[in-house]
C-alpha cells in the first residue's frame, strides 16, 4: 500500500513499466487509493504531470475486467480535474476505447456504471464541448445508456440483463450532463431518451409507493426530467407521454412528496410549451399538496396543527409549490388551481407569530392571491372564503388594533424640529406608479426604511443580465438549421423565475429560495455524483487476484456499493461550481412587515374595484387597519403603496356613506385634524393631511345626490338609534352650509344632538363635540375672546380707590357686614344720575352725612368709585387688577347703580382677560343667578368654539351640567345655532325636508 508521496510516485512510475496482470492490478489498487477526490487532488495532478494518463487509457485495452474496472475508477477521479480532463479528451482520445468497452461488455454492470461516471464528469467541465462530440462522432454510447434504460425499464428481466441502482443512477446522470441547447432536439427526438427515463420513472415511481426502494435513483430521474424541461422543447412532453409503460407524466404526483419542489418546477417548465391542459397533471398535484397539508397540518377549523409556530419543512414546501404553481396564468382557473384558494386563506389565517419565518410565508400567500385578481371567479372565491376578514387580523397582527391609529397620535412626541424637510406630497401623487406607493410616516418610533432600492435594482440587473445572456445564445450564427432550431429551446434561465413580479422578495420567496428546514433536500442538495471510495480495501490480498474469474464475481457487489459512494463526492464538485450567489442578509422585520402591508393592499385594492362593493371593505376596522399602516413606516423614495390612496378608492361608493357615519370611522378622522403638540410636529401634520384626504372624500359622497337622500331618509324614517348615530357626524363631513341648515332645521338634526346631551356621559360627550364642530367650523361663531381683543387698547389700573384729602362733602357708605366707604359727594353726584338723585335730591340720603348701601361689599365698591373716578363717561377697555368675583359684582353695581360706560368697559375687561375654559361655568352661573344675563351668549359661544382640547372642554360642559345649568345651556346653544342657522340661504329650488310632526 502507498503511504507516503514517495511511494505513490514509485507506483506511478511502475505504471510505465511493462507487468503482469497481477502486478498490474496491485499498482493500479494502490494509485487509486491515494486518489481520493477531492482530498487527494494533488496527486491527481502528479498523475497527468508524470504522463501517466496515457498509460492509464492503454490499460483499458487488456481484457481482464478487473483490471478494467480500478482503471476506469481511476480515470473517473481523474475526469474529476478540468486540465485531466481535457489531456484524456483531446490528447488521448479517451472516447473512442469507452465506446468500444461498451459494445464488448453491455452487459457488465459495473463497467457501464464507471463509463456512465466518466461520461458525466467529462461533460461536466465542457459540457457543450464534449456532449456534441460524443453525440457527432460516438453516438454509440447515447444509444447504448438508453438502450439500457429501456431494457431496466421492463417488469420481467434474465438476472444477465439485471443492473444496479447506482449503474442507473450514472446512466442517468450522463445522459443529464450530455444536454445542452444543441444537443436537446437529438437527445429528445433521436434517441428517445426522456422516453426510455420516462418508462423507468413509471416502473421505479411504482417500487418506490409499493416498498419505498429505489429513493436515489427516483431522485435522479426527477432531476433529469427537471434539467430536460428546463428546455423550450414540445416534444419532451409528448416522449414522456408515450412511453412504453404509459403515461410517465401521471406518476409525477405519486412521487410528489419525494421532491416537491423540482416536480412543481418541472411541471411549471413544461407548462409554458404545453399546447393541452390535459396535457400536466396540475389539478391531481394541487389535489395531492392540499390533502397533505390538510391531512397533516390544519384541523378543520383551519389552525395550524404542525407545531408551535406552522412552520415545519413540510408544511413549508406544500405551501410554497401551491403558490408557485399559481404563478402561471394557465393555472388560475376553478378547474385546476380553484380549491387551492380556499386552502391558502387558511394557511394565511393560521400564522399567528410575527416572526421572520411567518412573514416571509405570509408575503407569499398574499402575493400568490395577488396573481389571482384579474380572475372574477377566483376573486369571488376568495370573498367567499372570507378573506377581507383574514385580511384585516393580518393587519391588526401586524400594527394592533383598530384603536392603534389614534393611541399612537396622542402618544406622540413632540417634534422639536421646527424647520425639518418635508416630502412635496402634491409633487409625489403626481407620478403614480403602476402600483400605488406606500406611504409612510416619517417621525415613528423604532421604525427603519422599507425595503432599500438597491435589493431591487440589484434583482432587476440580474433578470436583465440573463435576459441579455439568452438573447446573445439565440441570435448566435449557426452552422445549420439544426442548430438554429435547437438555439430555440435554450435553458429557461431559471426554473422558479416569477412571471408576474421581478422585485427581488418575491424572487427569493420563490421555491427555489424560501425559508426552508436544514431537513429539506434542497434543489443544489439532490446528489447523484459518481465520487466514491477507493476500490477495495480487501482487494490488496493475494488470494483475491489468483484468477479473473474470481476477481469478477468476487468484488462486483462491492464495486456497486463504491460507484454509489463515489457519486456523492463527484456532485460536490459540480454543485461547487453551479453554486449560488449567497442570499443577502435577511431584511429586518420592519422591511418585512412593509411588504407583507404592500402586498395586502394591493390586493385590497383589486377588491375595491368589484362591483358591486364589498361591505366588509367599507368597515370602520378595515379602514383604521389601513390607515395604521401608514403611521408606521417613514416615508421615502422606495415606497411601495399609499394606504391612503386606498381608502379613498374604497370610500368612493356613496353605498359605505350611512355604515360610516354610524360608526366612529368619521369621528375619528376628524380628531386627527386636531393639533396635539404644536405646529412644528411633523406627526400631527401627517395626520392632518390624512384627516383631510378622508374627509373630503366623505364630504363628497354626503354632498352628492345619493348621499343627501340617504342621510334625510336615516334622520326622517329611521329608527332612533340610527338617527342619533348619523346626526353625530354631519358636522364633521358636510361643507354646504345650506345643506347643514336644511338637516339640522328641517330634518330636526339639532333637536337629536340637544336631546343626547341629557344621556350617559359617554354619548353627552359626542354630542357636544358635534355641536362644537357646528359651531366652530360650519357656522363661524366668533370666541368672545378674538373679538375683546379687536377693541380698543386696554388700560391697566392698580390704583386703590382713596379719598381725596382736600375733599369737603363727605359722604360715609355703611355697608351690610358693618365696614364703611368714604367718598365725595359732590363728585358722586357730577359722575352719576344714580348718585345725584341719591345724594343730592329729595330722598332721606341727600341730608345725611352716613349712607346705609345693602347688598353691597366695600372691595367691590372701592373698585367701583376707583373706575368712576378714572374713566371719563365714555367707555373703555380697562385691566383692573381686581379678582374675578369682585370684577362680576362691580359688574352687578354698575348695572345696579345706572353706570353703563363702566359696566361695558369691565365686560369687555372680563370677555378679554378672565373667559377660559376653568372660568366660563363660574361666570354663567354667575349670570343665570344676578339675573343681568350678561356674558351668558359669550360663555355659551367660548364654550363651543374655543380653541382648547376635548379634556378640557368636556371638564368645562360637566361643571355646568353639575351646577344645575342644564336646561339653561341647551336653551342658550339651541338660540345661538339657531340664529346662525336661519341666517344661511336656502334657495327655493334645492332640496327640502318637511319637519316631523
Amino acid at each position: 500500500m502507498c503511504e507516503s508521496d514517495s511511494q505513490f510516485e514509485t507506483c506511478l512510475q511502475a505504471l510505465k513499466v511493462p507487468q503482469n496482470s497481477k502486478s498490474l492490478f496491485k499498482v493500479l489498487v494502490n494509485i487509486r487509493k491515494e486518489l481520493e477526490w477531492p482530498k487527494d487532488r494533488q496527486n491527481i495532478l502528479k498523475v497527468r504531470t508524470e504522463g501517466c494518463l496515457g498509460q492509464l487509457v492503454s490499460i483499458l485495452q487488456m481484457p481482464q475486467r478487473y483490471i478494467m474496472d480500478v482503471c476506469l475508477s481511476i480515470l473517473g477521479n481523474c475526469m474529476m480535474d478540468k486540465n485531466c480532463s481535457r489531456d484524456l479528451v483531446g490528447a488521448y482520445n479517451i472516447i473512442s476505447p469507452l465506446s468500444h468497452i461498451l459494445k464488448h461488455h453491455q452487459k457488465s454492470d459495473s463497467i457501464n456504471g464507471r463509463i456512465f461516471r466518466i461520461i458525466g464528469n467529462m461533460c461536466q467541465h465542457k459540457k457543450d464541448q464534449w456532449a456534441n462530440l460524443i453525440i457527432d462522432k460516438k453516438p454509440y454510447i447515447v444509444t447504448h445508456t438508453v438502450e439500457l434504460l429501456k431494457k431496466s425499464s421492463a417488469d420481467d428481466l434474465p438476472p444477465d440483463e439485471m443492473y444496479s441502482e447506482a449503474t442507473l443512477s450514472m446512466a442517468i446522470r450522463a445522459l443529464r450532463l450530455l444536454l445542452n441547447c444543441r444537443t436537446v432536439i437529438p437527445l429528445v427526438k433521436d434517441f428517445g431518451v426522456l422516453k426510455a427515463v420516462g418508462s423507468l420513472f413509471i416502473k421505479v415511481s411504482t417500487e418506490w409507493q409499493e416498498h419505498k426502494t429505489k429513493e436515489y435513483l427516483l431522485n435522479n430521474i426527477i432531476r433529469l426530467l427537471h434539467d430536460y424541461s428546463r428546455y423550450k422543447y414540445y416534444n419532451s412532453i409528448m416522449e414522456l407521454r408515450n412511453t412504453d409503460n404509459g403515461n410517465s407524466l401521471l406518476h409525477l404526483t405519486n412521487v410528489l412528496l419525494l421532491s416537491p419542489k423540482k416536480i412543481v418546477k418541472i411541471v411549471m417548465n413544461f407548462i409554458k410549451v404545453s399546447q393541452l391542459q390535459s396535457e400536466l397533471p396540475v389539478t391531481e398535484i394541487c389535489d395531492k399538496f392540499m390533502d397533505e397539508i390538510v391531512s397533516k397540518y390544519l384541523n378543520p377549523e383551519g389552525t395550524d396543527t404542525s407545531n408551535n409556530t406552522g412552520m415545519s419543512s413540510g408544511y413549508l414546501e406544500c405551501v410554497q409549490c401551491i403558490c408557485y404553481l399559481l404563478e402561471h396564468p394557465a393555472n388560475r382557473n376553478l378547474d385546476r388551481c380553484g380549491k387551492c384558494v380556499p386552502l391558502l386563506i387558511k394557511v394565511l389565517d393560521s400564522f399567528q407569530e410575527p416572526n421572520t419565518a411567518q412573514l416571509k410565508c405570509c408575503i407569499l400567500l398574499v402575493s400568490t392571491l395577488n396573481h389571482c385578481q384579474y380572475d372574477d371567479s377566483l376573486i369571488q372565491e376568495q370573498l367567499k372564503h372570507n378573506v377581507i376578514e383574514v385580511l384585516l387580523r393580518k393587519l391588526q397582527w401586524i400594527f394592533g388594533t383598530s384603536g392603534a391609529l389614534k393611541e399612537n397620535h396622542n402618544a406622540l412626541r413632540t417634534s422639536k424640529n421646527g424647520n425639518k424637510k418635508r416630502v412635496n406630497r402634491n409633487s409625489q401623487s403626481t407620478t403614480r406608479r403602476k402600483r400605488p406607493r406606500e406611504s409612510i410616516c416619517r417621525e415613528s418610533p423604532n421604525t427603519t426604511l422599507v425595503a432599500s432600492p438597491s435589493t431591487s435594482s440589484s434583482a432587476v440587473n440580474e433578470v436583465r443580465q440573463q435576459a441579455s445572456v439568452r438573447r446573445q445564445c439565440s441570435a448566435s450564427p449557426s452552422s445549420s438549421d439544426e442548430e438554429y432550431a435547437a438555439s430555440r429551446y435554450e435553458r429557461s434561465p431559471s426554473p422558479c423565475s416569477s412571471i408576474a413580479s421581478d422585485e427581488a422578495i418575491f424572487r427569493a420567496l420563490s421555491p427555489q429560495r424560501c425559508p426552508s428546514s436544514p431537513a429539506n433536500v434542497d434543489d443544489e442538495e439532490l446528489s447523484d455524483s459518481d465520487d466514491y471510495s477507493p476500490v477495495c480495501s480487501d482487494v490488496e490480498s493475494d488470494k483475491n487476484c489468483s484468477s479473473e474469474n474470481e476477481e469478477d464475481e468476487g468484488k462486483e457487489d462491492q464495486k456497486t456499493a463504491e460507484l454509489l459512494n463515489d457519486m456523492d463526492c463527484d456532485d460536490e464538485e459540480e454543485s461547487e461550481g453551479k453554486k449560488s450567489p449567497a442570499v443577502p442578509e435577511e431584511a429586518s422585520i420592519v422591511n418585512l412587515k412593509s411588504l407583507l402591508v404592500t402586498e395586502i393592499a394591493i390586493l385590497i385594492s383589486s377588491f375595491a374595484r368589484v362591483n358591486p362593493i364589498i361591505p366588509q371593505l367599507g368597515t370602520e376596522e378595515m379602514l383604521i387597519a389601513l390607515l395604521n399602516c401608514s403611521s408606521h413606516f417613514k416615508a421615502t423614495v422606495s415606497a411601495k403603496i399609499n394606504t391612503v390612496d386606498i381608502v379613498v378608492k374604497i370610500l368612493d361608493s356613496a353605498e359605505y356613506l350611512i355604515p360610516l357615519m354610524k360608526s366612529k370611522f368619521i369621528e375619528t378622522m376628524y380628531d386627527l385634524m386636531k393639533v396635539q403638540h404644536s405646529q412644528n410636529c411633523n406627526k400631527c401634520s401627517d395626520y392632518k393631511d390624512v384627516g383631510k384626504i378622508i374627509l373630503r372624500q366623505i364630504t363628497t359622497l354626503a354632498e352628492s345626490g345619493v348621499g343627501m337622500g340617504e342621510i334625510a331618509h336615516a334622520l326622517l324614517r329611521r329608527r332612533c338609534q340610527t338617527r342619533q348615530q348619523v346626526t353625530l357626524v354631519i358636522p364633521y363631513i358636510l361643507r354646504d352650509k345650506a345643506l347643514l341648515a336644511r338637516y339640522m332645521l328641517y330634518c330636526d338634526g339639532l333637536d337629536v344632538l340637544l336631546r343626547l346631551l341629557k344621556h350617559e356621559w359617554d354619548m353627552k360627550k359626542r354630542a357636544i363635540k358635534s355641536l362644537c364642530a357646528m359651531a366652530s367650523d360650519m357656522l363661524n361663531i366668533a370666541n368672545p375672546i378674538d373679538v375683546a381683543l379687536n377693541l380698543s387698547p386696554t388700560r391697566t389700573i392698580k390704583d386703590k380707590y382713596k379719598l381725596a384729602e382736600d375733599c369737603e362733602h363727605v359722604v360715609t357708605f355703611k355697608l351690610d357686614d358693618g365696614s364703611v366707604l368714604q367718598a365725595d359727594r359732590q363728585f358722586l353726584s357730577d359722575r352719576s344720575d344714580f348718585f345725584r338723585g341719591l345724594l343730592s335730591g329729595h330722598f332721606r340720603e341727600s341730608s345725611e352725612d352716613e349712607v346705609r348701601l345693602s347688598h353691597v361689599k366695600k372691595k367691590s365698591l372701592g373698585c367701583l368709585f376707583l373706575l368712576l373716578k378714572t374713566l371719563d363717561d365714555k367707555s373703555e377697555t380697562v385691566d383692573v387688577k381686581q379678582d374675578l368675583d369682585t370684577l362680576l359684582d362691580v359688574l352687578v353695581l354698575s348695572d345696579r347703580f345706572l353706570l353703563s360706560h363702566i359696566r361695558e368697559s369691565i365686560l369687555n375687561s372680563v370677555q378679554k382677560f378672565w373667559v377660559s375654559a376653568r372660568t366660563v361655568p363660574v361666570i354663567y352661573r354667575w349670570s343665570l343667578e344676578s339675573g343681568t344675563n350678561l356674558l351668558r351668549v359669550e360663555c355659551v359661544a367660548y364654550a363651543l368654539v374655543a380653541d382648547i382640547s376635548d379634556a378640557e372642554r368636556f371638564q368645562m360642559f360637566n361643571s355646568l351640567f353639575q351646577a344645575g345649568c342644564g336646561e339653561k345651556l341647551k336653551h342658550d346653544i339651541r338660540k345661538l345655532l339657531e340664529r346662525y342657522l336661519y341666517n344661511i340661504p336656502i334657495k327655493k329650488s334645492s332640496f327640502f325636508c318637511p319637519r316631523l310632526s
